[in-house]
């Protein structure tokens, strides 16, 4: 499991366990999906900050997978792309910010 409490960096198996599904949940439109529900409920500056602070969580996190070279190409690959479309997500979301 990556998340864990340990003080010890995750081991590679731990980190080998990380599977298709976990992956998926970074997708940016997975993102927009989930805070689009609170859109009602929330000024549309507050919701832009709150996309532009997961954003930047979500972009950390692929760059991390990215300097992991004991994680599989597949997750690598996936990092790539989803670094591709958090940046085209966020140009999107300055267009509606402004």
């Amino acid at each position: 499991m990556i998340c864990n409490t340990k003080t010890t960096p995750a081991s590679k198996d731990e980190l080998s366990t990380m599977d298709e599904e976990f992956i998926n949940l970074l997708e940016p439109q997975v993102l927009f999906a989930t805070l689009k529900q609170y859109w009602n409920d929330m000024e549309p500056t507050i919701l832009c900050s709150h996309l532009a602070e997961a954003m930047d969580f979500y972009e950390n996190f692929c760059k991390w997978i990215l300097q992991n070279k004991s994680l599989s190409a597949h997750y690598q690959k996936k990092a790539r792309e989803m670094l591709r479309k958090i940046e085209q997500q966020r140009s999107l979301l300055l267009r509606v910010a402004e």
